[in-house]
């Protein structure tokens, strides 16, 4: 029995560039309904969407929310990170000035964050 070639066609729509993007791919599957580009698929709106959970996302994604509270408009934010936990590729085990943590969440400390041992010096060869 031979496998027949499903064709796959997507098209990205809308912009000064549209067409430009259209194309369409030659790929191996049974059939169309066993292409995982042309599942049925959920979807969320959120007002930003920031990649990557290290610092700099997590440190953005806060900020925006305290804006949020602070004008009273309401904004979705969502945090896409590959690990399975928020920073665990760069939060784990690291030494980090936390000056700037002080200036985002200022009682961060009293919150119980789970930060067990200050540096006391530091020093590089």
């Amino acid at each position: 029995m031979q496998k027949s070639r499903a064709l796959a066609t997507r098209s990205f729509q809308g912009g000064p560039t549209s067409g430009i993007f259209s194309s369409t791919l030659a790929r191996n599957f049974a059939s169309a309904s066993d292409d995982p580009m042309l599942a049925e698929r959920d979807a969320m709106d959120y007002d930003v969407v920031i990649v990557g959970g290290g610092p700099a996302g997590l440190a953005a994604a806060i900020r925006l929310k305290q804006l949020e509270s602070e004008t009273g408009k309401e904004i979705s934010v969502v945090v896409v990170e590959k690990a399975a936990e928020v920073g665990a590729h760069i939060l784990s085990g690291n030494v980090f000035e936390p000056k700037g943590l002080d200036e985002l969440i200022p009682d961060w400390r009293d919150l119980g964050a789970p930060l067990n041992t200050q540096a006391k010096h530091d020093s590089f060869l």
